[in-house]
């Protein structure tokens, strides 16, 4: 197939740059690129800036929302800075074999970046001394 079948999403939630105010998880969001083929997926990637040997997380959703997984949440009163982007996909299998690779079939978006503050979780008892 020739060329970029879907448009780049634009990033909607975080704002570039800003901090989630108080947030202790926060949901990326982004805009609709069109109808997704039923094989269509988008991926999306982050990268915690801070740590540049860790590798990206990626999340795979049908919708233009995702939570950040508490793997990644920042320490409690620290401020990181995360860059992200999406793209759709699509499951790319080899022929027999059960390998697959994700095969973009959309502009990826722009990296954008927002730092985000650790809060300690309100449902997590503080242990007494």
């Amino acid at each position: 197939e020739e060329g970029p079948l879907h448009p780049a999403p634009q990033l909607l939630y975080p704002p570039a740059g800003e901090v989630p105010p108080g947030s202790q998880q926060v949901t990326l969001q982004w805009t609709v690129v069109g109808l997704l083929d039923p094989d269509e997926i988008y991926m999306v990637e982050v990268r915690n800036l801070g740590r540049p040997d860790a590798r990206a997380v990626r999340g795979f959703v049908k919708i233009t929302a995702w939570q950040l997984p508490e793997t990644i949440y920042p320490a409690i009163g620290a401020i990181e800075t995360f860059s992200w982007r999406v793209s759709v996909v699509r499951e790319e299998r080899e022929a027999g074999g059960e390998n697959f690779r994700w095969e973009r079939t959309g502009l990826p978006s722009s990296w954008q970046t927002f730092m985000w503050m650790g809060v300690a979780h309100s449902s997590t008892p503080t242990p007494t001394p």
